[in-house]
Protein backbone atom coordinates (compact mmCIF):
# COMPACT_ATOMS: atom_id res chain seq x y z
CA UNK A 1 0.00 0.00 0.00
CA UNK A 2 1.36 3.38 -0.95
CA UNK A 3 1.60 6.27 1.50
CA UNK A 4 -0.84 8.34 -0.52
CA UNK A 5 -3.57 5.66 -0.46
CA UNK A 6 -3.24 5.25 3.31
CA UNK A 7 -3.58 8.98 3.90
CA UNK A 8 -6.73 9.20 1.79
CA UNK A 9 -8.33 6.32 3.71
CA UNK A 10 -7.65 8.00 7.07
CA UNK A 11 -9.15 11.30 5.93
CA UNK A 12 -12.37 9.61 4.71
CA UNK A 13 -12.68 7.66 7.97
CA UNK A 14 -12.28 10.85 10.02
CA UNK A 15 -15.02 12.71 8.15
CA UNK A 16 -17.39 9.76 8.44
CA UNK A 17 -16.89 9.77 12.24
CA UNK A 18 -17.56 13.49 12.46
CA UNK A 19 -20.81 13.15 10.43
CA UNK A 20 -22.18 10.25 12.46
CA UNK A 21 -21.45 12.07 15.72
CA UNK A 22 -23.30 15.18 14.60
CA UNK A 23 -26.33 13.18 13.48
CA UNK A 24 -26.44 11.22 16.75
CA UNK A 25 -26.04 14.39 18.82
CA UNK A 26 -28.94 16.11 17.01
CA UNK A 27 -31.21 13.10 17.35
CA UNK A 28 -30.59 12.78 21.11
CA UNK A 29 -31.33 16.47 21.65
CA UNK A 30 -34.69 16.39 19.85
CA UNK A 31 -35.80 13.24 21.71
CA UNK A 32 -35.04 14.62 25.17
CA UNK A 33 -36.93 17.84 24.48
CA UNK A 34 -40.12 16.04 23.46
CA UNK A 35 -40.01 13.69 26.45
CA UNK A 36 -39.39 16.15 29.30
CA UNK A 37 -41.08 19.40 28.21
CA UNK A 38 -44.95 19.24 28.21
CA UNK A 39 -46.61 21.60 25.82
CA UNK A 40 -48.75 24.49 27.02
CA UNK A 41 -52.11 25.26 25.46
CA UNK A 42 -52.61 28.51 23.61
CA UNK A 43 -54.35 31.43 25.31
CA UNK A 44 -55.99 32.69 22.16
CA UNK A 45 -59.33 30.91 22.51
CA UNK A 46 -62.48 32.93 21.90
CA UNK A 47 -66.27 32.75 22.11
CA UNK A 48 -68.64 34.57 19.79
CA UNK A 49 -70.56 37.14 21.77
CA UNK A 50 -68.77 36.54 25.08
CA UNK A 51 -65.50 36.45 26.98
CA UNK A 52 -62.95 33.78 27.95
CA UNK A 53 -61.39 33.22 31.37
CA UNK A 54 -58.26 31.08 31.94
CA UNK A 55 -57.99 29.46 35.35
CA UNK A 56 -54.17 28.99 35.27
CA UNK A 57 -52.80 30.32 32.03
CA UNK A 58 -52.31 27.58 29.47
CA UNK A 59 -50.49 24.96 31.55
CA UNK A 60 -51.61 21.35 31.55
CA UNK A 61 -54.79 20.93 33.64
CA UNK A 62 -55.84 24.57 33.47
CA UNK A 63 -59.34 25.44 32.37
CA UNK A 64 -61.06 27.75 29.97
CA UNK A 65 -64.35 29.13 31.23
CA UNK A 66 -66.65 30.80 28.73
CA UNK A 67 -68.85 33.68 29.89
CA UNK A 68 -71.91 35.26 28.30
CA UNK A 69 -74.07 38.24 29.21
CA UNK A 70 -77.37 37.85 31.06
CA UNK A 71 -79.97 35.98 29.08
CA UNK A 72 -77.34 34.04 27.11
CA UNK A 73 -75.29 30.90 27.73
CA UNK A 74 -72.23 29.24 26.10
CA UNK A 75 -73.01 26.70 23.39
CA UNK A 76 -72.23 23.83 22.90
CA UNK A 77 -69.87 23.75 25.92
CA UNK A 78 -69.07 26.07 28.82
CA UNK A 79 -65.53 24.85 29.69
CA UNK A 80 -62.38 23.24 28.27
CA UNK A 81 -59.34 21.61 29.93
CA UNK A 82 -55.73 21.77 28.74
CA UNK A 83 -54.43 18.27 27.97
CA UNK A 84 -50.80 17.06 28.16
CA UNK A 85 -50.38 17.33 24.40
CA UNK A 86 -51.09 21.06 24.46
CA UNK A 87 -54.66 20.89 23.18
CA UNK A 88 -57.85 22.20 24.75
CA UNK A 89 -60.34 19.40 25.41
CA UNK A 90 -62.97 18.80 24.21
CA UNK A 91 -61.82 19.86 20.81
CA UNK A 92 -64.70 22.09 19.79
CA UNK A 93 -63.61 24.67 17.24
CA UNK A 94 -66.52 27.10 17.56
CA UNK A 95 -68.19 28.25 20.76
CA UNK A 96 -70.83 30.96 20.85
CA UNK A 97 -73.30 32.63 23.18
CA UNK A 98 -76.89 31.65 22.55
CA UNK A 99 -80.06 33.01 24.08
CA UNK A 100 -81.05 31.08 27.20
CA UNK A 101 -83.98 28.69 26.81
CA UNK A 102 -86.43 28.82 29.70
CA UNK A 103 -88.30 25.67 28.77
CA UNK A 104 -86.27 23.33 30.95
CA UNK A 105 -86.60 25.45 34.09
CA UNK A 106 -90.08 26.76 33.43
CA UNK A 107 -92.32 26.80 36.44
CA UNK A 108 -96.01 27.48 36.05
CA UNK A 109 -97.10 30.44 38.15
CA UNK A 110 -98.59 29.39 41.46
CA UNK A 111 -102.36 29.27 41.46
CA UNK A 112 -104.13 30.41 44.58
CA UNK A 113 -107.40 28.92 45.72
CA UNK A 114 -110.52 31.06 45.72
CA UNK A 115 -111.33 33.04 48.84
CA UNK A 116 -114.98 33.27 47.83
CA UNK A 117 -116.08 29.85 49.11
CA UNK A 118 -119.19 29.79 51.25
CA UNK A 119 -121.19 27.44 53.44
CA UNK A 120 -124.95 27.67 53.80
CA UNK A 121 -125.80 28.83 57.30
CA UNK A 122 -122.19 29.48 58.36
CA UNK A 123 -118.91 31.22 57.62
CA UNK A 124 -115.46 30.36 56.25
CA UNK A 125 -111.96 31.14 57.59
CA UNK A 126 -108.71 30.79 55.56
CA UNK A 127 -105.37 30.03 57.19
CA UNK A 128 -102.97 31.40 54.55
CA UNK A 129 -104.82 33.57 52.04
CA UNK A 130 -105.55 30.72 49.67
CA UNK A 131 -101.94 29.78 48.93
CA UNK A 132 -101.00 26.17 48.26
CA UNK A 133 -101.30 24.18 51.49
CA UNK A 134 -103.55 26.71 53.21
CA UNK A 135 -106.55 25.37 55.10
CA UNK A 136 -110.13 26.51 54.81
CA UNK A 137 -112.27 25.88 57.88
CA UNK A 138 -116.06 25.95 57.94
CA UNK A 139 -117.74 27.44 61.02
CA UNK A 140 -121.36 26.99 62.07
CA UNK A 141 -123.40 28.46 64.88
CA UNK A 142 -123.99 26.58 68.14
CA UNK A 143 -125.74 23.20 67.87
CA UNK A 144 -124.84 22.95 64.17
CA UNK A 145 -121.95 21.33 62.30
CA UNK A 146 -120.36 21.66 58.82
CA UNK A 147 -121.42 18.99 56.34
CA UNK A 148 -119.92 17.02 54.66
CA UNK A 149 -116.48 18.21 55.89
CA UNK A 150 -115.10 20.62 58.46
CA UNK A 151 -111.91 21.61 56.60
CA UNK A 152 -110.45 21.64 53.09
CA UNK A 153 -106.86 22.08 51.83
CA UNK A 154 -105.66 24.12 48.83
CA UNK A 155 -103.74 21.98 46.31
CA UNK A 156 -101.04 23.02 43.82
CA UNK A 157 -103.61 23.43 41.04
CA UNK A 158 -105.43 26.14 42.96
CA UNK A 159 -108.33 23.91 43.90
CA UNK A 160 -109.76 23.17 47.33
CA UNK A 161 -109.84 19.48 48.23
CA UNK A 162 -113.01 17.71 47.17
CA UNK A 163 -115.98 17.17 49.46
CA UNK A 164 -117.54 13.70 49.48
CA UNK A 165 -120.90 12.64 50.83
CA UNK A 166 -121.20 9.50 53.00
CA UNK A 167 -122.09 7.53 49.84
CA UNK A 168 -118.82 8.57 48.19
CA UNK A 169 -120.27 11.05 45.72
CA UNK A 170 -118.60 14.44 45.33
CA UNK A 171 -120.61 17.53 46.22
CA UNK A 172 -119.82 21.18 45.59
CA UNK A 173 -121.98 22.60 48.37
CA UNK A 174 -121.30 22.69 52.09
CA UNK A 175 -124.09 23.32 54.58
CA UNK A 176 -124.47 23.73 58.31
CA UNK A 177 -126.62 20.94 59.69
CA UNK A 178 -128.36 20.78 63.03
CA UNK A 179 -126.71 18.55 65.60
CA UNK A 180 -129.07 15.84 66.84
CA UNK A 181 -128.84 13.44 69.77
CA UNK A 182 -129.68 9.75 69.21
CA UNK A 183 -132.60 8.64 71.38
CA UNK A 184 -132.72 5.99 74.09
CA UNK A 185 -134.12 2.95 72.28
CA UNK A 186 -134.04 0.24 74.96
CA UNK A 187 -134.75 0.19 78.71
CA UNK A 188 -135.28 -3.26 80.20
CA UNK A 189 -138.08 -3.38 82.79
CA UNK A 190 -138.85 0.30 82.34
CA UNK A 191 -140.27 2.94 80.02
CA UNK A 192 -139.16 6.22 78.49
CA UNK A 193 -140.77 9.24 76.92
CA UNK A 194 -140.99 10.60 74.25
CA UNK A 195 -140.27 7.75 71.85
CA UNK A 196 -138.52 8.99 68.73
CA UNK A 197 -135.22 8.49 66.97
CA UNK A 198 -133.60 11.93 67.29
CA UNK A 199 -133.69 14.87 69.67
CA UNK A 200 -132.72 18.49 69.08
CA UNK A 201 -130.55 20.60 71.31
CA UNK A 202 -132.42 21.40 74.55
CA UNK A 203 -134.99 18.61 74.20
CA UNK A 204 -135.23 16.00 76.95
CA UNK A 205 -136.13 12.33 77.46
CA UNK A 206 -137.43 10.90 80.77
CA UNK A 207 -137.17 7.38 82.23
CA UNK A 208 -138.93 5.28 84.87
CA UNK A 209 -138.82 1.65 86.05
CA UNK A 210 -141.48 -0.97 86.66
CA UNK A 211 -142.44 -1.94 90.19
CA UNK A 212 -139.74 -3.95 91.93
CA UNK A 213 -136.91 -2.42 89.90
CA UNK A 214 -134.66 0.42 90.92
CA UNK A 215 -133.59 3.16 88.52
CA UNK A 216 -129.84 3.43 88.26
CA UNK A 217 -128.62 6.43 86.28
CA UNK A 218 -130.58 9.51 85.29
CA UNK A 219 -134.39 9.87 85.36
CA UNK A 220 -134.12 12.72 82.86
CA UNK A 221 -131.52 13.58 80.25
CA UNK A 222 -131.09 16.67 78.05
CA UNK A 223 -129.71 16.79 74.50
CA UNK A 224 -126.63 19.03 74.41
CA UNK A 225 -125.35 21.22 71.59
CA UNK A 226 -122.50 18.74 71.07
CA UNK A 227 -124.80 15.82 70.22
CA UNK A 228 -124.46 14.04 73.57
CA UNK A 229 -126.69 13.65 76.61
CA UNK A 230 -126.44 15.00 80.12
CA UNK A 231 -126.46 12.56 83.03
CA UNK A 232 -125.86 8.80 82.92
CA UNK A 233 -127.42 5.91 80.98
CA UNK A 234 -130.64 4.79 82.75
CA UNK A 235 -130.86 1.17 83.93
CA UNK A 236 -133.69 -0.66 85.74
CA UNK A 237 -132.25 -3.39 87.98
CA UNK A 238 -133.54 -5.67 90.76
CA UNK A 239 -130.06 -6.95 91.73
CA UNK A 240 -131.10 -10.56 91.17
CA UNK A 241 -128.17 -11.37 88.83
CA UNK A 242 -124.45 -11.69 89.47
CA UNK A 243 -123.76 -8.49 87.48
CA UNK A 244 -125.98 -5.42 87.32
CA UNK A 245 -128.01 -4.81 84.20
CA UNK A 246 -125.47 -3.15 81.82
CA UNK A 247 -128.18 -1.12 80.06
CA UNK A 248 -127.94 0.14 76.48
CA UNK A 249 -126.51 3.51 75.39
CA UNK A 250 -128.64 5.97 73.37
CA UNK A 251 -128.88 4.94 69.72
CA UNK A 252 -128.07 1.26 70.42
CA UNK A 253 -129.84 -2.04 70.96
CA UNK A 254 -128.38 -4.69 73.28
CA UNK A 255 -128.69 -8.46 72.96
CA UNK A 256 -128.26 -10.77 75.96
CA UNK A 257 -130.76 -11.00 78.80
CA UNK A 258 -128.80 -13.02 81.38
CA UNK A 259 -126.20 -11.37 83.61
CA UNK A 260 -124.60 -14.32 85.39
CA UNK A 261 -120.83 -14.75 85.69
CA UNK A 262 -119.51 -15.68 82.26
CA UNK A 263 -122.53 -14.34 80.37
CA UNK A 264 -121.97 -11.94 77.49
CA UNK A 265 -123.96 -9.07 76.01
CA UNK A 266 -123.55 -7.42 72.61
CA UNK A 267 -124.31 -3.92 71.31
CA UNK A 268 -125.37 -2.73 67.87
CA UNK A 269 -125.74 0.96 66.95
CA UNK A 270 -128.72 2.00 64.82
CA UNK A 271 -129.32 4.73 62.19
CA UNK A 272 -125.80 4.33 60.68
CA UNK A 273 -124.22 5.48 63.93
CA UNK A 274 -120.67 4.42 64.81
CA UNK A 275 -119.90 2.36 67.90
CA UNK A 276 -117.12 3.73 70.08
CA UNK A 277 -116.04 1.19 72.66
CA UNK A 278 -116.43 -2.58 72.97
CA UNK A 279 -119.20 -4.27 71.00
CA UNK A 280 -119.22 -7.14 73.55
CA UNK A 281 -118.90 -7.25 77.33
CA UNK A 282 -118.69 -10.17 79.75
CA UNK A 283 -119.79 -10.60 83.35
CA UNK A 284 -116.58 -11.29 85.28
CA UNK A 285 -115.93 -13.23 88.52
CA UNK A 286 -115.68 -9.86 90.25
CA UNK A 287 -119.34 -9.31 89.32
CA UNK A 288 -118.32 -6.40 87.12
CA UNK A 289 -118.64 -6.02 83.37
CA UNK A 290 -115.52 -6.13 81.23
CA UNK A 291 -114.57 -3.05 79.25
CA UNK A 292 -116.11 0.41 79.35
CA UNK A 293 -119.67 1.32 78.49
CA UNK A 294 -119.84 1.83 74.71
CA UNK A 295 -121.30 4.89 72.95
CA UNK A 296 -123.00 5.46 69.62
CA UNK A 297 -121.85 8.54 67.72
CA UNK A 298 -122.94 10.11 64.48
CA UNK A 299 -120.86 12.12 62.03
CA UNK A 300 -122.05 15.37 63.61
CA UNK A 301 -120.85 14.35 67.08
CA UNK A 302 -117.40 13.31 65.85
CA UNK A 303 -116.94 16.41 63.69
CA UNK A 304 -118.08 18.63 66.51
CA UNK A 305 -115.39 17.23 68.78
CA UNK A 306 -112.75 17.94 66.09
CA UNK A 307 -114.17 21.39 65.49
CA UNK A 308 -114.11 22.45 69.14
CA UNK A 309 -110.66 21.14 70.10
Amino acid sequence: MSAMHYTTTCIITFFLYISVSEVQSGYDYDYDLGENEPKNCTTSESIIGGTVEYSNGGVVGSRIIYHCSDGFEPYPISQKVCSSDGEWEPRVSRVKCEETSDYGDYEEPQKNCSLEVSIKGGSVVYSNEGLEGSVMTYHCKAAHYPFPVTQRVCDRDGQWSAMRLPNGKITLNAVCKEILCPAQLQLDNGQFWPRKQWFKFGEKQTFSCHEGFDLIGSAERNCTQWGGWTGATPVCDDQSEDCKNPGAPPGALRSGERFRIGDRVRYLCQFSLDLLGPSERQCLDSREWSGAEPRCYGQSRIQTFIYTV
